[in-house]
């Protein structure tokens, strides 16, 4: 899977990165999960509201700290489709900030 890590776009590493947070299994493969934010990071800029509030929600769910850079990313994408986002993705995306910003 590592190896083809590039062929995903970020629909598909939000869809694997939140079926893990969903999944409830752990330890989760360290590996696989820096792979997914390396790609979401090249991808960010194709990511809906809805593909940035599971992302931001499996990133708190995991407690896995995204890089300042992804973050960073993540929060600007945000921003810029505020008025996409419906009342499930505002309260996702509004929990996992402050889930995040807290650790």
């Amino acid at each position: 899977m590592l190896k083809n890590m590039t062929r995903y776009g970020a629909r598909e590493c939000t869809n694997i990165l939140h079926s893990i947070a969903k999944s409830g299994r752990s330890p989760y493969d360290p590996s696989l999960l820096r792979e997914l934010q390396r790609q979401i990071d090249i991808e960010a800029a194709a990511l809906t509201s809805q593909g940035l509030a599971n992302t931001l929600w499996s990133h708190a769910h995991l407690s896995l700290r995204p890089s300042s850079v992804l973050l960073d990313l993540l929060t600007r994408r945000t921003c810029a489709l505020a008025n996409d986002f419906n009342a499930q993705d505002v309260s996702n995306t509004l929990w996992a900030l402050a889930t995040l910003r807290s650790k």
